[in-house]
């Protein structure tokens, strides 16, 4: 009967977290008394010598670099190494697997998530997102995995859109109000981190005209089938986008068939008197009223 002359050992657990405090034991049990031991603890390329203190235990806190060798999982299979010595000449050895576990606390950092209005045609003066013309430009930077792990997936989401990509542009925007807009980051071990912002769309529709009326008056604006002036007015409504839009309201009459000539300024709501007071009784017109926003 052939023995195997190293002294054999036991392991006080089989997994472990490596998070720089869990620890776990070796447990000797000499074949003889005069022999003596080693520990080696093993994570691929990481490894850890001790010698074995005469009460034949000798413990390892698990450190937490030893992540870095496990960059695609979250677990993996470490070993220690039993050695056996007689007059210090090494006389065999045995090997206990354990397995250690990635901490729930290394997870993949986002770093920042940040919007760019895309004005898309509106002029420069409007800061604001507005409804059916603005886009947005959505970009993730600076996000990074954790103790040897790399970002492999990227999501960014909100508002009926979604992309694949750390920077995306999204538009024009459909819907008015607060859009909520979610980013997320995926690493080779499948753990993800994730941050959301808010942007607040302005609601927007064309420019209208309210109670518009255009009618021959005389100079006072009072109505007269063959006046020699033009009586308009109406109510302009827009949308101000929170006070950055604004709208110009203009009138201007002309003969049936002739030239149009040149607008002139009206107030919203405030009647105004046009044509110089030299419309013909018996002449057709055509009256206008036009609004115009930024």
């Amino acid at each position: 009967t052939v023995q195997n002359p190293a002294s054999p050992g036991t392991l006080n657990k089989t997994t472990v977290p490596m998070d720089d405090n869990s620890t776990i034991t070796l447990t000797i049990t000499p074949v003889e008394p005069t022999y003596t031991h080693k520990a080696v603890w093993t994570l691929g390329t990481q490894s850890i010598a001790q010698d074995i203190p005469a009460e034949n235990t000798t413990t390892l806190t698990v450190p937490r670099e030893w992540n870095e060798q496990v960059p695609n999982a979250v677990s993996a299979t470490a070993s220690v190494t039993l050695e056996t010595y007689k007059d210090g000449v090494k006389i065999g050895e045995k090997v206990y697997p354990f397995t250690v576990t990635v901490p729930d606390d290394v997870v993949p950092t986002i770093g920042s998530f940040a919007d760019t209005l895309v004005s898309n045609g509106v002029p420069a003066s409007i800061t604001k997102y507005v409804q059916n013309y603005s886009k947005v430009n959505l970009d993730i930077t600076g996000a990074q995995g954790a103790l040897g792990s790399t970002i492999t997936n990227y999501a960014i989401t909100g508002g009926g859109f979604n992309a694949t990509t750390a920077s995306t542009t999204f538009g024009p925007l459909p819907n008015a109000g607060n859009i909520v807009f979610a980013a997320a980051v995926t690493d080779t071990r499948g753990r993800q981190a994730s941050t959301s912002l808010t942007i607040v769309v302005q609601p927007y529709s064309k420019p209208s005209l309210l109670d518009a009326s255009i009618f021959r008056s005389d100079i006072n604006g009072t109505a007269q089938d063959d006046g020699n002036f033009s009586r308009h007015k109406a109510t302009a409504v827009f949308s101000s986008i929170d006070g950055q839009n604004t709208i110009v309201l203009e009138g201007r009459v002309y003969p049936k068939g002739g030239t149009p000539g040149a607008y002139t300024a009206m107030s919203s709501a405030i009647p105004a008197v046009l044509g110089g007071g030299l419309l013909m009784a018996y002449q057709t017109y055509i009256g206008e009223i036009l609004i115009t926003d930024a």
